[in-house]
């Protein structure tokens, strides 16, 4: 994910007027950020603080940029579950801009039309195929920036296969994100059926026991889908099977 432009993106955000508060730096424009995470994860704290960092150091001078500690919110890795949470951040009037932490609450964002508030989704992927809006480079709704991904599911089994032959290619979901975002699926076959592939869709969910079971003994090559639902030490282990049956792995997101 590429920081630098969701800081770049907050900065174009806040060049409108601000509004004065009473700040103890000289009385700058006070800049409350929210975030919305679609779940819990061990990485969400390390996440925060990485962006919060780089856009302190952005905006220093300029804004008092604050991240309430109260104003991060983790919702449950359903789609339902992040727009109820993204609803009630976006009508908090102690939340000055929200940024998205994930793929489900970055497409809630892009979903809503729009916004009352200045929204960031910098985990925005393959937006063609979700047929997110796209005017002159920019989303053409009111107060929404999105960051797409360097991901393009055609352009990745293309490169993948260029890399490994396959005739069969296993894919690891999350169910819930697939139920979400069915558009991501249907792209993804056609991707496939372009290429003369046959994909074999696996969802991934906890425990992964099961998952692990359904992947063929035969199997040619797997591509991973963002699996943010996993504890870190299940991802671990599920890394750790694909390599010790020697499976070519192509991940979506690293």
């Amino acid at each position: 994910m590429n920081k630098g432009a969701v800081t770049l993106a907050v900065l174009s955000l806040l060049l409108v007027p601000a509004k004065p508060a009473s700040s103890q730096q000289d009385s700058l424009p006070v800049v409350r950020i929210g975030f919305v995470q679609d779940g819990p994860h061990e990485d969400n704290v390390e996440f925060l603080e990485t962006y919060a960092l780089e856009i302190r150091a952005v905006l220093e001078g300029e804004f008092d940029v604050r991240f309430p500690p109260e104003k991060r919110r983790e919702a449950d890795h359903t789609l339902a579950g992040v727009a109820r949470v993204m609803s009630e951040m976006l009508a908090d009037p102690e939340v000055d801009l929200l940024i998205t932490g994930g793929p489900l609450a970055s497409y809630e964002a892009t979903r809503r039309g729009p916004l009352p508030k200045p929204t960031i989704a910098p985990f925005v992927m393959d937006p063609d195929v979700m047929g997110l809006p796209l005017v002159d480079g920019t989303s053409g709704v009111p107060n929404l920036t999105y960051v797409a991904l360097a991901t393009e599911v055609t352009r990745d089994f293309q490169a993948f296969r260029e890399m490994v032959p396959f005739e069969t290619l296993t894919v690891l979901g999350n169910p819930r994100w697939a139920e979400a975002i069915p558009a991501m699926t249907l792209g993804a076959e056609e991707a496939a059926r372009r290429l003369g592939v046959e994909l074999d869709l696996i969802p991934v969910d906890t425990p992964i026991d099961s998952a692990l079971q359904a992947i063929p003994s035969d199997a040619e090559a797997v591509y991973v889908t963002p699996l943010m639902h996993l504890a870190r030490e299940e991802w671990d282990r599920l890394v750790s099977e694909l390599n010790r049956r020697g499976l070519p792995t192509f991940s979506m997101l690293g």
